[in-house]
């Protein structure tokens, strides 16, 4: 791993914030999003971009964009690790009270993170989220509210009720988090998962005690595109999260039966979508006796396969 960016950084500056960004690839995106961190009202700030072992111009437009600003620096790994690998190679040399993670193809608004700290330090909270707004990379689809009609004033958020939660699934939402947390309770990035990494390192943190606050404010913009990961999700990754919520299994207390709950519920989500892939993967090669097996063994794959066209019914009427 090469630091290209640190030693022109002032070393004596108070940093309130590490924004970490991981990048692979990003060559579409990855000017737009810094911009959006170079441009943030908070000022005291550092930026930490690392390169995981990009094939494309990406890191190039990171140096340009790096030399222009002192706040940035600039790691490239010299093996692919992936978005959790990358981020906790930032998180080692971060040195702001807060963490906040910033996809490379998204973007955040310019009052962001001075908004989200106020109100963390207004309110004590240790994790801190806002509205993520989801945006498709194609013309003339609408912008979404992720919080949507569900939420319209700021509240705190439970163990159990980010477990739980589904429509909306708060585990998408980017919090900023207070950075001691990570080293008090000994919490890293899981660098075995390509996908909801981001849900299990605040999992982890909330039953560490971390209290989750979250505003209504529309800051952070996620970008949907072809290549997006973070909402689709393939048969290894989903035997990944299951393994996952088993090993949280083993550090929660046995009398707490409501998180326990919660967690097996999960696992149980997990086994239904794993059966709609499945069921996919049948209709697909007209397997017969596969189609019908899987339906009477799981009768949810139809109910999942109606919203699956629904979806997408609503999505090329919004083209039109």
């Amino acid at each position: 791993m090469k630091d290209t960016g640190s030693t022109k950084f002032p070393k004596d500056l108070t940093v309130s914030v590490s924004i970490i960004v991981a990048s692979y690839n990003s060559s579409k995106f990855i000017e737009q999003s810094l911009y959006s961190a170079i441009n943030q009202t908070l000022i005291d700030i550092e930026i930490i971009v690392v390169d995981d072992c990009s094939t494309d111009d990406s890191l190039k437009i990171i140096h340009k964009i790096a030399s222009s600003d002192n706040r940035i620096i600039v790691l490239e790994l010299i093996k692919n690790m992936g978005p959790a690998g990358a981020r906790n190679k930032a998180m080692e040399i971060a040195r702001g009270e807060w963490i906040a993670i910033l996809d490379s193809d998204d973007f955040m608004l310019p009052k962001r993170l001075e908004i989200l700290l106020n109100e963390a330090r207004a309110h004590e909270a240790d994790i801190i989220a806002d509205d993520l707004i989801v945006f498709h990379n194609n013309e003339g689809i609408q912008e979404q509210s992720f919080l949507n009609k569900y939420h319209d004033k700021p509240f705190w958020l439970s163990t159990v009720q980010f477990i739980s939660s589904n429509i909306p699934s708060y585990g998408y939402l980017k919090p900023v988090i207070r950075r001691e947390l990570f080293s008090q309770h000994h919490i890293k990035y899981d660098t075995s998962l390509r996908n909801s990494e981001d849900y299990f390192l605040i999992l982890k943190l909330l039953l560490k005690g971390a209290k989750y606050f979250i505003v209504p404010f529309p800051g952070y913009h996620y970008r949907k595109h072809a290549d997006s990961i973070s909402f689709r999700r393939n048969i290894q990754q989903l035997n990944s999260m299951r393994e996952a919520n088993n090993e949280v299994l083993k550090s929660v207390s046995p009398d707490n039966i409501c998180v326990i709950n919660a967690i097996n519920n999960t696992n149980k989500s997990i086994n239904h979508e794993c059966d709609f892939l499945f069921f996919i993967d049948a209709l697909k090669s007209y397997n017969v006796i596969k189609i019908g097996y899987i339906a009477i063994k799981n009768p949810t794959v139809i109910l999942y396969l109606y919203k699956s066209l629904k979806e997408k019914i609503e999505r090329l009427q919004q083209n039109k």
